[in-house]
């Protein structure tokens, strides 16, 4: 049996900003990410640890950022896939600058 995890809002709001500072300190306003295709796991295999995944697809972190730019420049409504694109480039931001 699982139990649901209660993800705070706020406390993850907080954390990015002080770790966007961080960032923002050690590597300026913007970071070079080396690559634009990556390794997706849908989302029903993503949290099934208990399988191996069957399939993976390929994101596009250019295409992440797309949608992401059109979301704040008001071209497309918020969804909350959008959460998913951010993620998948807050993963490639980290992994650039902790690497």
């Amino acid at each position: 049996m699982t139990t649901a995890n209660v993800i705070r809002l706020d406390q993850l709001a907080a954390a990015a900003e002080r770790l966007f500072e961080h960032v923002r300190e050690v590597h300026g306003d913007t970071v070079e990410v080396d690559a634009d295709y990556f390794w997706a796991i849908p989302p029903d295999a993503l949290y099934d640890v208990y399988q191996k995944p069957q399939e993976l697809t390929v994101g596009q972190l250019s295409e992440c950022e797309q949608h992401v730019r059109q979301l704040l420049e008001g071209e497309r409504p918020p969804l909350a896939h959008h959460l998913v694109w951010l993620s998948d480039l807050l993963r490639a931001v980290g992994h650039t600058v902790a690497g």
